[in-house]
């Protein structure tokens, strides 16, 4: 055993001795006498040992204590002070009781088991191939397998097992006729573009070499069997705009509907069975997915609004003339973040590290950089999106979207107080609007601004609700929070904006975009009209019902306005009524 490969294990508590235990047992890179010292040492309860351990196991088993001779890797207890002056364990004199034998027969002991050779049969009397440290090489277009980390291969579970590979997460391929895992839907669409059109994400980076393939995992395969050499040639990636087009087309002529697991001959889903259980499932632009109660006046609306359907609701989209594709409304802004650093080369997320000039669009990858980059570091990042000038918004707005307008509604609530505010001084620097005319905004937003005016983004403390439309937490301590939140969805589902003007047909969720347009338009920043007052009760508790689960739970953050046309004096009334 080389000293380099030596691993020092400390045997923690009982609760622990069962798992390293039945490692022990079935480890294929510790010999016979280092087996039987090790569950020796397990058994009489604890200390310290040199034994070999493949790497894997530190990831398998993170809680136990794995570290080299000179340092731990994880916690190290009071007592080992030293790693380095521990020596390794000589073997136990020959009075010693025998080594103990386990008593779980189900686990297969490698000492009793002959050494496999080179090339062996599988149960179905194929050979297997195996490499010099004795792990078994699968064939790479072998679709019966997933990685799992370093060292050898556990086959892929078959049929709809768990939650993510569950039958009602399948979709329906209409090529092959197969139903493919929700997880897998993309490398079914690599597999058809190459059988069919010998389309290939990956190729290999060898001169006169050719080949490619649609996994990354067969081209890397290939490197290390054809070439030998990973350090001369890399697995090249070409995907780019063209290609981008070409899956966007095939998945949607591949997939019919975004849900075929349950379907009928005509690919029509079937209803019956999500009315029957009374409950809608709704699911967000991401994917994720929440069941809702579905009440009488849910499933009439969902007959009226081609909006809602038995397997959820499909939120309006806009298309993207520089992408030439559809984009969801709620992730306009995040969509917007990435043209905007391709054409004005504004980032909105950048690293606060000294001396680190990482920038980046989205604020996943910002998060993903900082704690692979600088873990020990206790500094954020920034986000600049204040930055951005209203002209800059407008001119992307207009050229993705053809809307002046419709990135500006998305904009966070700081940066459209940032800009309304600008755009009021400048007007008052210019003499248009007279000191008479003009309003002073309501300061009641500032508390509910997404981000503060250094451009971090704020905790949401305290008590919060999910919303299950866009799985985002919203404060219960605030009600302009949830009032907010939950306009934006009440525009999205009845078309109806709680904000218009009274000299155009320009319409908001937001009075300060409302009141901005009216300065700049025509102005005033009075001449609005608030609509909550006319807001349907039965689209109200559809849609509170949709985003919190409770038909009623929004009645106690809405305004007072609201109850006066209905002839209800209080909030409390208003469940006894309709009742």
């Amino acid at each position: 055993m080389k000293e380099d490969q030596a691993r020092l294990i400390y045997i923690p508590d009982s609760g622990k001795r069962a798992q390293l235990k039945k490692y022990i047992e079935q480890s294929r890179m510790m010999q016979f006498d280092e087996r039987q010292r090790a569950l020796q040492k397990v058994q009489t309860g604890g200390g310290m040992m040199q034994v070999q351990v493949p790497f894997p196991f530190a990831m398998i088993q993170p809680n136990l204590m794995l570290a080299h001779n000179h340092h731990m890797a994880l916690k190290r207890p009071a007592f080992l002070d030293s790693v380095s002056d521990v020596k390794k364990q000589t073997l136990p004199p020959e009075n010693a009781a025998p080594p103990l034998q386990s008593q779980n027969s189900a686990f297969r002991r490698i000492n009793q088991t002959p050494k496999k050779s080179k090339i062996d049969l599988k149960e179905d009397d194929s050979p297997v191939e195996e490499d010099e440290n004795g792990l078994e090489i699968l064939d790479p277009d072998d679709e019966e397998y997933v990685p799992s980390g370093r060292g050898r291969k556990r086959p892929a579970k078959r049929g709809f097992g768990n939650h993510i590979n569950s039958e009602e997460d399948a979709l329906h391929c209409n090529v092959c006729d197969s139903m493919v895992y929700r997880c897998h839907k993309t490398l079914h669409v690599y597999k058809h573009l190459y059988e069919r059109e010998n389309i290939c994400r990956y190729i290999c980076s060898a001169s006169n070499c050719g080949y490619k393939m649609y996994r990354r995992i067969d081209v890397v395969n290939h490197i290390r069997r054809q070439h030998k050499c990973e350090d001369m040639y890399t697995v090249v990636d070409t995907w780019d705009d063209n290609m981008d087009r070409i899956f966007q087309k095939a998945y949607k002529d591949y997939y019919s509907e975004e849900r075929l697991a349950r379907s009928d001959g005509n690919g029509a889903i079937e209803q019956e069975e999500e009315l029957n259980n009374s409950r809608v499932t709704v699911e967000d632009s991401f994917g994720r997915r929440s069941e809702t109660p579905l009440t009488n006046e849910t499933s009439e609306a969902s007959e009226k609004s081609p909006q809602i359907v038995a397997r959820g609701i499909r939120s309006s989209s806009k298309h993207c003339s520089i992408c030439n594709r559809d984009i969801e409304i709620s992730v306009i802004l995040k969509h917007v973040c990435s043209h905007m650093a391709s054409s004005f080369g504004l980032f909105r997320y950048s690293c606060k590290s000294s001396g680190c000039s990482y920038q980046t669009p989205y604020r996943t990858s910002i998060v993903t950089h900082h704690k692979g980059s600088h873990p020990n570091e206790r500094g954020t990042f920034i986000d600049n999106i204040l930055k951005w000038t209203e002209n800059k918004v407008r001119q992307i707005s207009q050229q993705t979207f053809g809307d002046f307008d419709l990135v500006c509604e998305r904009m966070p609530v700081s940066w459209r107080n940032h800009h309304l505010e600008e755009s009021r001084d400048e007007e008052k620097d210019e003499g248009i609007v007279e000191e008479n005319e003009n309003v002073p905004l309501e300061q009641d937003n500032e508390n509910e601004n997404e981000q503060n005016r250094n451009g971090q983004e704020l905790e949401v403390v305290g008590p919060t609700r999910e919303c299950n439309i866009c799985s985002k937490p919203i404060s219960l301590e605030k009600s302009l929070d949830l009032i907010n939140h939950f306009v934006i969805h009440f525009r999205d589902l009845h078309s109806v904006s709680r904000y218009s003007c009274n000299l155009c047909e320009f319409e908001s969720v937001d009075k300060i975009s409302v009141q901005k347009h009216g300065l700049a338009s025509h102005g005033r920043g009075n001449c609005y009209t608030d609509n909550i007052s006319k807001w349907d009760l039965t689209a109200v508790k559809e849609t509170s019902g949709l985003c919190f689960g409770d038909p009623e739970f929004i009645f106690s953050k809405l305004p007072y306005d609201w109850f006066i046309p209905k002839g209800i004096s209080d909030n409390n009334e208003l469940t006894e009524q309709q009742a």
